[in-house]
């Protein structure tokens, strides 16, 4: 599993709330953080296969 995958995958067994992980992306991106953007896809996805397992 690629590593931003992985922390959100551990931030959510660790209690994170969804809210909270987009509000890290976009908090990142309103600072002009274009990885923060580019990766929100990748944390989104990490998201669906948490609620899959």
């Amino acid at each position: 599993m690629p590593l931003l995958q992985g922390h959100t995958s551990a931030a959510l067994r660790h209690g994170a709330s969804e809210a909270q992980i987009m509000e890290a992306i976009w908090v990142a991106a309103e600072m002009r953080a274009g990885a923060a953007y580019a990766h929100s896809a990748l944390a989104l996805d990490a998201m669906r296969h948490e609620h899959e397992a």
